[in-house]
């Protein structure tokens, strides 16, 4: 059993079938925002999609207006789209593949409410800029480290996008083309519907031996969120997985991965792993 994405990448990988109850967990906390919605899985196998799968199971629970699934068949040259309205499911061939960069997916693309899909992970900077190009609602799997793309990174920072609930660390089950499960690590929900957040605790105390000041900006390095100290109201340098318990109530991003002098953060010489700069508000 493999457990890493790297040797899914040698594998040649790009797509991961994403599992039921994933899909699950996530979405239902949403249900409010799918009254009258149409729904489109974009990057899927059709009806054997576990996205396909479980809007069509919850299509009443969730009120939905409809449902479209693109199957995408590079080898064929002929996408499936498939459409459901809760009674009757209708489907035709495409002429193009169906990938969802193609003349025909942007069509149905424009058409639709929320786009809920699993994009393949290479190519998650390209497509999520087709989806807010589009001015789209969005729930969709990325890699969390996609937060510090300069495309990307903005939004987050802005609050326009968000990580979503369901997955705060450790791996995510995929199952993959050859029908082998595999773990990937540091996947996380993306999505632009309000998440909402309780404030964080904090317990520590800041202290100058405990948090040293980075060699190229004003700023301490904090390894672990739950280290971030309450008595300290300048910028702090946390990991990127602060973005897990994010309250933009109670702190302000600051900025990513760069000092003052335009290169990467580093502390007694060494360059720190990508960080985020805060501050308490």
């Amino acid at each position: 059993m493999r457990t890493n994405l790297d040797i899914a990448r040698k594998a040649k990988y790009d797509e991961f079938y994403t599992l039921y109850d994933t899909i699950e967990k996530e979405i239902l906390n949403y249900i409010p925002f799918f009254k009258n919605k149409v729904v489109l899985c974009n990057c899927n196998d059709g009806m054997k999609s576990n996205f396909f799968k479980f809007f069509k199971k919850n299509f009443k629970i969730l009120k939905l207006k409809s449902l479209i699934s693109i199957s995408f068949k590079e080898k064929q040259n002929h996408g499936i789209v498939y459409f459901y309205d809760g009674i009757k499911l209708l489907y035709s061939e495409l002429v193009g593949d169906g990938s969802f960069d193609s003349e025909e997916s942007l069509m149905f693309l424009s058409y639709s409410d929320i786009v809920v899909t699993n994009p393949p992970f290479s190519l998650f900077r390209f497509f999520l800029k087709k989806i807010i190009d589009f001015n789209k609602k969005f729930i969709v799997l990325g890699n969390i480290n996609a937060c510090s793309y300069k495309e990307v990174f903005p939004l987050v920072k802005e609050n326009k996008i968000r990580l979503g609930y369901s997955i705060t660390g450790g791996g995510t089950w995929f199952n993959t083309p050859c029908n082998e499960n595999i773990e990937v690590s540091n996947v996380r929900w993306f999505t632009n519907f309000p998440v909402f957040r309780k404030r964080l605790e904090l317990t520590k105390v800041f202290c100058v031996e405990n948090y040293p000041v980075y060699d190229n900006h004003y700023a301490i390095n904090v390894d672990k969120t739950i280290d971030i100290p309450f008595n300290y109201n300048d910028v702090m340098g946390v990991p990127i997985t602060f973005l897990d318990k994010y309250n933009p109530h109670q702190f302000k991003i600051i900025g990513i991965k760069y000092g003052i002098d335009g290169k990467y953060l580093t502390l007694n010489g060494k360059q720190k792993y990508v960080r985020i700069l805060i501050k308490r508000r």
